[in-house]
């Protein structure tokens, strides 16, 4: 398992943001609607309160690992197979 990343958070500021964020969302996870108890930078290392959503342990992990996936960007000609497939199909 990879060691996990952490954000460095001031301590008493960031309790209060959290505080607020799960009371914005009303204690819920933002994607699937059960008790939350963690919150999410949607952007990594922004703390304002549109950045930040409330989430359940299960899907706050599952939005990690979607971030730590490696992201592959196809190169030009993969690009015009793609697009020649679409126009013959």
């Amino acid at each position: 398992m990879p060691p996990q990343r952490r954000f460095n958070k001031p301590g008493p500021s960031w309790n209060k943001i959290r505080a607020l964020v799960l009371k914005r969302d009303d204690g819920m996870c933002r994607r699937c609607g059960e008790p939350a108890k963690e919150v999410h930078h949607v952007v990594a290392g922004r703390n304002d309160l549109e950045n930040l959503i409330s989430l359940c342990v299960p899907c706050h992990r599952f939005m990690q690992r979607q971030r730590d996936k490696p992201r592959v960007t196809p190169t030009a000609e993969e690009t015009a197979k793609q697009d020649n497939g679409r126009q013959n199909g």
